[in-house]
This record gives C-alpha cells, structure tokens and sequence, in this order.
C-alpha cells in the first residue's frame, strides 16, 4: 500500500519557485519528522474446516477433542418438521454445542442444558435438508483457552404419540429422553384438562397450539409436584402436548401418566345453589365464577357421597383444597380471599366409583374486624382466614397469634400476610409454634387485610389479635 502526500498553501508555493530564489529567503526550520504508522498485515488465508463425519438419528458416537482439533463436525439429514435431541457429554471438559444449518448460519446453542456441565439442544427443524452439529467446548467457544478429552454424542428423535380425549398413556423419562410429545385433536369451543403425574420426578406440562404457540405450560397445579393444565377451552383443532419434567434434565427419570380429559364448564353464581352428579364416567364437576380481587368467598358442598374439591385462580394455578373441611365427608372452603380479579374455576371431584349428587354454593363472606379485640378461629383441615383493621398512616401495629389450646399439645404453623390497597406491608411464616409475633408500620389511613393460612393440618384453635405500638 502507497501513502501520497499533498501539499497545500505555502509549502506548495515554495516548491514551486527555482532554487536561487530558495536561496535568497531566510531558511525555513525542518518541518518535524513524521513516525510512520504501521501498515496493517495482511490477512491471513483461512484454515478450511475439516469435512464434518456423517451421523444419523438414533446414532451414539464418541470422539476426543485435543489442542490440534479443540472442536469436532458431524452432519445429519433432516425431514422439515423432524424434531430431534442433540446431547454432548464429557466427564473431562465443560461442554458445549452449536447447532447450524448447511450454510453455516446458527440455528441454537447450548452450554449446560444436560446437567452436569454437559450440553443439550432440543429442537424442530423448519426445513428438510442437512445440519451441521459442532461438538467444543465451552472455554474454546468464549475464547479462553482449549479444553481437551473424551466426549459421547447422542442424536436422538422424538417420537409423537397421538392420543384421545379420555385416554391415559403411561411414559418414561431418562437414558436419554428428556421429553414427550402428543397430538390430540379436539372441537374449537370445547375445554379440556391435561394432567401429569409422578411418584419419580417433578413433572411440566406445555400446550402448543397447530402454529407452534405455546398456549399455556404448568409445573404443579396438580399438587405434590404434578402439573395440571386447564380447564381450558380451545380455539384450534389440532395440540401438542409436551411432557417433560421440571429440571428438564436427565436427572429426572422415572416413569409418568398423561391423562386429557373433556369437560364440561358449568357457570355458577353467588349465592344459587347448583346440583351436580358424579359417576365413574365424570368423577369431576368443574364451575366457574367472576370475582375479584380481594374478595372473600364461602364455599359449601352438600352431599352424601365423599367429594373433595380445589380452587383455581384465574390463569389455572391451584389456590387452595380441601376433603373434609365441612359437615361430614363434604369439603368446605370459609372466608377465602381471592389473588386477582378474574375467572375462577371450582372443581369438585371423588376418588370413589360410587356414584351420587352434590350441591354447591359460593357466597361472599364477610370479612371479621379486628378492631374490637382478639378474634378466635379453630382449623380442623388446612384452611385460610381473612380480618380487616382500620389503620392509621405512619403508626406501628403488632400482630400476635397465640395458640389457644397449646395446653394439649397443639400448635401452628401459619402464613400471615397483612396488606393495604392490595400491597403486602409485612409477611411472616413460621413453624410448630405456640406463639408467634411481628411489627409493622402502616403507609397510610385506611383498611389493613390479614389472610391468615394455617399448615400444620390439625386441629388448631389460634387468638389473632392487633395492637398499636405507637408512631
């Protein structure tokens, strides 16, 4: 590369004039020497990548990276919509994964998604053609240096089972399947729940509609760890239903059942009784009701047949069960306070073959004060309460639960939580206790809540009392 010079002004009229005139000026400093930049090296040619080795799903391949090859090439043929499993392992390095198509253009990473510092990218490839897996590892691909060792490779596929409406699949998790995948076809306009049980594993739930959205996921609305989606009514003709686990690793092994359900969304309305049947068709009723936030609901069931029943808020989480909390063998729910304004859904269900009617009926409760004095409330079965205080702004209050029967060895294991305007002010949760208490300061004028959730699930009498501490 030439640098050219220009001169300009009067530098440029002095070189233009002979040399005896030169002479007859006074002499003109040295102009200071320029230090020369240093001209770029030219490029380096590219080392070729090496030609990547054949692998085909359902292959299990192992190989070394060294400081000479610090990351290996494997290709694989692909139909469009495949959906496949790429999992990259080594006892010797922190793994790392690169999924491309042909062109070279990335497609998905993945440093840890097996565990263990081990890699996995689990994917649906859009069009049919063929894929280049690149097997590194992690310092190499951050440009921190080479690691080197053993690795195993493992390309997988998915395999899609369809299943029905009424119909329970058994699966597994693990020795490489990290996940599950169903298609079940259903009328727009009906509802449906899907439910994932395991004594193995923290189970997880996603519904995908026929574009690929994801409509909705759960990992625990079950209860003990199982997932649970809906009830939910469907807009598409066509799901796909991922079963997997929480970790979504295979740490998680063991076996599952999947169950898809129709049913049937029966609105009900405060205080209008509605009766129900269940049989061993339909051991499960499902009503649904509006509310809103912060309002405190009576649940009652009245039948001769054991029930159990559950609450869900508005986006399907479980807020609360219950089995014998009423009169006999009848569940009951007593000044709950609703999360959020929305659709809440009330499931009543059995566990028995014997079939029978129910009543239900939700009524809005009035919510005690706690202004006069201490309150007293016994809990047979896990329950929740609800109290209101007038507070004054920028005072101290004490709140205290005191165990009314710990003389006969009972004890309680609370949640408090005390809001104002639908923001949380203080929450304490404590253990086997006989006494609990805790201060707070109030913002503002106005009506404090108290929700007061029980969990030593026994019987329990428990004094809730507040008190001013002063500003």
């Amino acid at each position: 590369m030439r640098t050219k010079w220009f001169l300009t002004g009067t530098l440029a009229l002095l070189a233009a004039l002979p040399l005896p005139a030169l002479a007859q000026n006074t002499p003109t400093p040295a102009p200071t020497p320029v230090e020369a930049t240093a001209l770029p090296p030219a490029p380096t040619e590219e080392v070729p990548l090496a030609e990547p080795t054949p692998i085909a799903v359902g292959d299990e391949v192992t190989g070394e990276l060294t400081e000479e090859a610090p990351n290996a090439r494997y290709v694989f043929t692909a139909a469009a919509g495949e959906q496949v499993v790429i999992t990259h392992v080594s006892e010797d390095f922190d793994s790392y994964l690169i999924l491309s198509d042909a062109e070279g253009n990335t497609i998905s990473t993945n440093d840890d998604g097996a565990g263990n510092l081990d890699s996995r990218i689990t994917t649906t490839l859009a069009d049919a053609g063929d894929y280049i897996i690149t097997v590194d590892s992690y310092p190499h691909y951050a440009g921190s240096g080479v690691a080197v060792g053993a690795y195993t490779l493992t390309l997988t596929g998915i395999q899609i089972e369809v299943v029905e409406p009424g119909e329970t699949v058994t699966g597994t998790l693990g020795n490489g399947t990290i996940e599950q995948q169903y298609v079940f076809r259903a009328s727009p306009g009906s509802s449906v729940t899907i439910t994932m049980i395991s004594d193995d594993f923290d189970t997880y739930l996603y519904l995908y509609d026929s574009s690929g959205f994801e409509v909705d996921s759960d990992d625990d609305s079950a209860g003990n760890l199982d997932s649970r989606i809906g009830p939910i009514t469907l807009n598409d003709s066509e799901y796909t239903i991922t079963a997997t686990s929480f970790s979504r690793s295979e740490s998680a092994s063991g076996t599952y059942t999947l169950r898809i359900d129709s049913v049937q969304l029966q609105t009900i309305a405060f205080d209008e009784p509605v009766t129900a049947e269940l049989n061993t068709g339909a051991r499960q009723a499902y009503f649904t009701f509006e509310a809103g936030i912060g309002e405190l609901i009576d649940v009652t069931v009245d039948g001769e047949i054991d029930t159990n029943l559950q609450l869900l808020d508005p986006s399907g989480y479980s807020l609360v069960q219950d089995e014998d909390g009423g009169a006999g063998v009848n569940p009951e729910l007593t000044q709950y306070s609703l999360t959020s304004t929305g659709t809440y859904t009330l499931i009543i269900g059995t566990l028995f073959d014997d079939p029978g009617s129910f009543t239900v009926t939700v009524t809005r409760a009035e919510r005690p004060s706690l202004n006069d004095g201490p309150v007293s409330v016994t809990f047979t079965t896990f329950q929740t309460r609800s109290y209101s205080f007038d507070a004054e702004a920028n005072t101290s209050y004490t709140v205290t639960l005191e165990i009314s029967n710990a003389s006969e060895g009972a004890y309680t294991s609370p949640s408090v939580d005390v809001q104002q305007d639908g923001i949380s002010l203080a929450s304490v949760n404590a253990s086997n206790a006989d006494l609990v208490t805790f201060q707070f300061e109030a913002p503002e004028d106005g009506e404090l809540v108290v929700n007061l959730s029980e969990y030593s699930y026994a019987n329990t009498s428990v004094t809730i009392s507040i008190t001013n501490t002063g500003e």
